[in-house]
């Protein structure tokens, strides 16, 4: 990691330098500086050199590298014992001095730039290194969309959502879809009836996580029957009658049922008192009568 870090700034400075050489003498662009910046890295333990090779090779043929650049570079030193390879992988080399190659670097940095002027960046024109060199073609969004493959689903619960994660086999990213918590299974686990003058309840549990909850059951209300007579009436003597529940015999109301006789029993004693006392009279009157003719 740290020789990696030091090649990038090296590579950065080399860049910068490279580029005040440039506007200071006109040698050429498009590439300028990058196999010397390549070999630099080699140098510097940050890259293989077969690393390096297949890099000069991938940009060499995208044609950001011209031909001259390269020659200039082994003309230089860069890459010794190496020219060769690059004739074999059929770059044409001149073999000339380094002021030659400059100019033939100008030269074909020209019909580059040239080439590729319709304004599209670097980075959209060149494919993927490893997809330019195995022929491999760029996918394309359909193909990308179509590549999702489903590897794991977590089912939801009536507390917690669910999942399901899926894996781009193109480009080999993930992604997490949610699935909505379900509906409780609840079902009557415990009942209270009502009575007369109490709520019942009603229990209804969750088969899966357990949750509960109670629905109420309005009180019937008492049933009133029939009067059912408690005491009997006498000829002197109320009675009384109940209006009871017929569910839990709670007493509902009480009536009284009157005496047979139309008087009390005083007024009757009275009235008895007073005809026993209107015959006492009548018979002193005819006894005395009696006596009087005798």
């Amino acid at each position: 990691m740290k020789k990696t870090k030091n090649f990038i700034v090296a590579t950065v400075l080399i860049m910068l330098l490279t580029s005040l050489f440039i506007t200071a003498t006109p040698t050429y662009s498009v590439g300028s500086g990058y196999v010397y910046s390549l070999w630099i890295g080699v140098q510097n333990g940050a890259l293989t050199v077969d690393e390096a090779l297949s890099d000069i090779m991938f940009y060499y043929n995208a044609g950001v590298i011209p031909a001259s650049e390269i020659d200039y570079g082994l003309l230089n030193g860069y890459f010794p014992g190496y020219r060769d390879y690059f004739i074999s992988q059929g770059i044409p080399l001149s073999g000339g001095s380094p002021q030659s190659a400059v100019t033939e670097t100008q030269q074909e940095s020209a019909h580059v730039q040239e080439s590729t002027s319709d304004n599209q960046p670097k980075s959209e024109k060149l494919a993927d290194k490893k997809n330019v060199e195995a022929g491999i073609k760029e996918p394309t969004a359909e193909e990308i969309d179509a590549a999702w493959e489903k590897n794991e689903r977590v089912e939801p619960t009536c507390t917690e959502v669910g999942k399901i994660i899926e894996t781009n086999s193109i480009t080999g990213e993930t992604r997490e879809t949610e699935i909505p918590m379900v509906a409780h299974d609840y079902a009557e686990t415990d009942r209270v009836e009502p009575t007369c003058t109490e709520d019942g309840i009603i229990t209804y549990t969750c088969s899966v996580c357990g949750d509960t909850y109670t629905e109420s059951i309005p009180a019937t209300g008492h049933d009133s029957g029939e009067w059912v007579v408690t005491t009997e009436t006498g000829l002197f003597s109320a009675g009384s009658q109940e209006l009871r529940c017929t569910i839990d015999g709670a007493v509902l109301d009480t009536q009284e049922i009157p005496q047979t006789a139309p008087i009390s029993l005083t007024v009757a004693i009275v009235i008895c008192v007073a005809i026993i006392a209107v015959i006492a009279i009548i018979v002193l009157i005819l006894i005395r009568k009696h006596k009087t003719k005798s």
